[in-house]
């Protein structure tokens, strides 16, 4: 009898192992190692205490690289623009940020924030984040693109939305 309950718990544990994924990150970008800059019509639609929680939507632009262990891809740059006056005040706070995917079709970007050079007293500094917000991901033709609606970020910021896409890469099971 005790035989049986031993091979019994041992094909159980045996039928969880199996039905268990190994791991949850199991998504990587493909071309480790490749330097990137996106094209310059990225979109960022932007709310924070500089345009008084107006959105601004303005163009964004990308700088950074897969990681040689394509686990995460590494932005060491934004430049943003438009043709809102705030466009030209938003930057990159000092931090790195890091996308990383966490199934084929979604992910988290780490580290961001962003610094919205301000006008006292007319137009107030916004210091947003840094934090970890959700993203999706998805492969299209010769890019990962990356999305987002509602980002908040501490600071009393919004990134209401993000779309843009990474060149020469892909997510890979």
């Amino acid at each position: 009898m005790m035989k049986r309950l031993h091979a019994f718990a041992g094909a159980g544990l045996f039928a969880l192992w199996v039905s268990v994924p190994l791991d949850a990150s199991a998504a990587t970008f493909s071309s480790p190692g490749m330097q990137f800059t996106t094209s310059p019509t990225g979109t960022i639609t932007l709310k924070s205490p500089s345009s008084f929680g107006a959105a601004v939507n303005c163009n964004i632009q990308l700088t950074g690289g897969v990681r040689a262990d394509a686990s995460a891809i590494d932005i060491q740059h934004i430049r943003v623009s438009g043709t809102a006056a705030l466009c030209q005040r938003i930057q990159m706070n000092n931090l790195v940020w890091k996308i990383t995917p966490t199934s084929l079709t979604g992910g988290t970007v780490s580290n961001v924030g962003l610094f919205v050079a301000g006008i006292p007293p007319l137009i107030p500094v916004s210091d947003c984040g840094p934090a970890t917000v959700s993203l999706g991901l998805g492969n299209g033709p010769g890019v990962v693109n990356v999305w987002a609606i509602n980002m908040y970020l501490p600071g009393n910021c919004n990134v209401a939305s993000l779309n843009v896409a990474i060149p020469n890469t892909s997510i890979i099971p």
